[in-house]
């Protein structure tokens, strides 16, 4: 044994660099870590505990993608073995040995990133939609464009009708399940839901449904509510992935609020056949998908003997 390797992993809250949680970010809302933040997005490289350098790309994987200031590294040796990391005189900098890429590689170093990377798209996600639904859905990009199309389109009033009565019927249960959790009276939830629904004709929220099909929509008073499923692989892979912009997402709700729009006021046989078809549509997507990761980036799986990430330079490779 020459020395010891310290590997050690954290992922920050999405609201960590936040003066006010509840606000977005804005360079007002910016707290003393956010520059912290920035300059130590990487591998984290010390030695005996003393930060010697900060590495952007290892292993030609990028490694400070914007996102990934809130997942940190730190890669913490022992003085013996300065040679494996290319030690300079004043140590102010590191290059790491190809047989500690190896050992790094032999021990999950690239599926935990990779792990957390995705635990960090949800949170991301998460938070996104509570600061837009918090006080005025229309504050969601998505959920204004989509309220002012509803404008333009006519539905027949036999849909109308049938909405309305299904609608009622599912507040009154979202809001017995609401009632359980925040112990407040049934009236209560009722009110507060029929309060949302007079801003909005849509919403926007995620749920977890391992299996589940990737979306689903709900009528809850006279808003249709999108569900988007965060264990399902269009959630990880394109709808929170590394590339995905605020308008992809806004963009991508947009496409399955139409969807779902059109599934709600369909007839009786047509909303039978969806029932059926989106879960089949969300078992062959998570397995193209599966494919897709495998063909663009065939070193993304342990078990392929050499991890990759998901990076914006890879995709375009």
């Amino acid at each position: 044994v020459v020395g010891q390797i310290t590997v050690r992993f954290a992922l920050l809250p999405a609201t960590f660099h936040l003066k006010d949680k509840s606000k977005g970010a804005s360079k007002s809302n910016l707290n003393s870590r956010w520059s912290v933040m920035r300059s130590h997005t990487g591998l984290v490289v010390s030695r005996n505990g003393r930060v010697i350098d900060v590495i952007n790309v290892l292993d030609g994987k990028r490694l400070n993608n914007n996102n990934d200031r809130f997942v940190r590294v730190e890669l913490d040796f022992d003085a013996t073995l300065d040679e494996y990391f290319g030690v300079t005189t004043s140590k102010q900098q590191a290059t790491i040995d190809h047989r500690v890429l190896e050992l790094l590689k032999r021990d999950g170093f690239w599926t935990t990133l990779l792990n957390l990377r995705k635990a960090n798209g949800k949170q991301r996600a998460e938070q996104e939609l509570s600061q837009a639904n918090d006080d005025d859905p229309n504050n969601n990009t998505a959920i204004a464009v989509a309220n002012k199309a509803a404008a333009i389109f006519k539905e027949t009033t036999a849909a109308r009708e049938r909405k309305e009565t299904e609608g009622k019927t599912n507040l009154l249960n979202q809001a017995k399940a609401n009632a359980k959790v925040t112990k407040r009276t049934v009236d209560e939830e009722v009110q507060m839901l029929e309060a949302t629904a007079s801003k909005t004709k849509f919403q926007t929220k995620l749920e977890s449904a391992i299996g589940g099909p990737f979306f689903r929509v709900e009528l809850i008073g006279g808003m249709t509510t999108l569900h988007i499923n965060k264990e399902h692989r269009f959630f990880t892979d394109i709808y929170m992935s590394q590339e995905a912009t605020a308008r992809t997402r806004n963009a991508l709700e947009l496409l399955l609020l139409a969807i779902g729009w059109c599934m709600e006021e369909a007839s009786d046989d047509a909303r039978h056949v969806y029932k059926v078809e989106v879960p089949e549509w969300s078992k062959k997507l998570d397995v193209m998908l599966d494919m897709l990761s495998e063909a663009q980036d065939p070193k993304d799986l342990e078990a392929d003997e050499d991890e990759s990430l998901n990076s914006s330079e890879q995709n375009v490779a």
